[in-house]
């Protein structure tokens, strides 16, 4: 549960799966702006649902990194055209 969770466990999940997709999504998008022509796509995947729907204890943490590929990941999509331009 949340209130058993120390801020150590919380950075520790919450640091990993985010971080890979910022890693990729980077270089990603400096290859596409060099190139300047193209019709690229970025895919991330994560596990959503798993969190979500079992409700497990203790998995706070875990939720809120892989939403925060969610997020991530629509930002970065309604704003690259715009970006790349």
């Amino acid at each position: 549960m949340v209130f058993n969770m120390t801020e150590e466990d919380w950075d520790a999940v919450r640091r990993c799966p985010p971080k890979g997709t910022f890693n990729t999504s980077r270089f990603a998008s400096i290859y596409w702006r060099q190139a300047r022509e193209g019709n690229y796509r970025l895919i991330n995947f994560t596990s959503v649902a798993r969190p979500l729907s079992r409700g497990r204890r203790g998995s706070h943490n875990y939720a809120a990194a892989k939403l925060g590929i969610v997020g991530f990941t629509y930002l970065l999509a309604r704003t690259r055209s715009h970006a790349m331009a």
